[in-house]
């Protein structure tokens, strides 16, 4: 919408109360949650060794897809109302079940046949993911939002890319 700031913006506050057209944000989450829960899904039917993996990225599709677009966030996400402040904590809690997964599965990968590569990358992929979180947190806490929105597309187009590998990775197992 006009003077959205991709650097400065939380990507949610386009899908919030303050968005022209939130209706397309809300849709990707619901998008993003139902191809999640398939990852999920298809996680736990290639190996069901992963199941605590498969149910933390599952999770992440729920609390920071799902419930996000039914809760969408207030004004600059600031978690004043009851909506945005269930909105953060959802989100919050969900990336946290994706970045718990990124270090619960490459163990039963490593075991796993043909699956070593996708360790191997979750591995690089998961400093991102923590820094970025950790920036982002920052930003809130510190109350300085001239990289929030940056610092957020960090952590979650880490957990975006990884989400994708692995689903690459299952749709091509044996």
């Amino acid at each position: 919408y006009p003077g959205y700031s991709h650097v400065g913006q939380k990507i949610s506050e386009l899908g919030g109360s303050e968005a022209t057209s939130p209706w397309i944000q809300n849709a990707n989450f619901w998008l993003l949650g139902l191809g999640t829960t398939a990852i999920a899904w298809g996680l736990w039917r290639t190996d069901r060794r992963a199941s605590v993996g498969s149910a933390l990225v599952a999770a992440f599709g729920v609390l920071a897809t799902w419930l996000n677009a039914v809760f969408p966030c207030d004004a600059g996400c600031a978690g004043e109302t009851a909506s945005g402040l269930a909105h953060n904590v959802t989100g919050a809690a969900g990336f946290v079940a994706a970045t718990g997964a990124m270090f619960v599965l490459p163990r039963i990968w490593d075991d796993a046949a043909g699956w070593g590569l996708l360790a191997h990358l979750t591995r690089m992929i998961r400093p991102v993911t923590v820094v970025g979180f950790i920036w982002f947190v920052g930003t809130q806490a510190l109350d300085t939002q001239a990289s929030s929105g940056l610092a957020q597309r960090a952590f979650a187009g880490s957990v975006i890319l990884w989400l994708g590998l692995a689903a690459w990775r299952f749709a091509h197992a044996e």
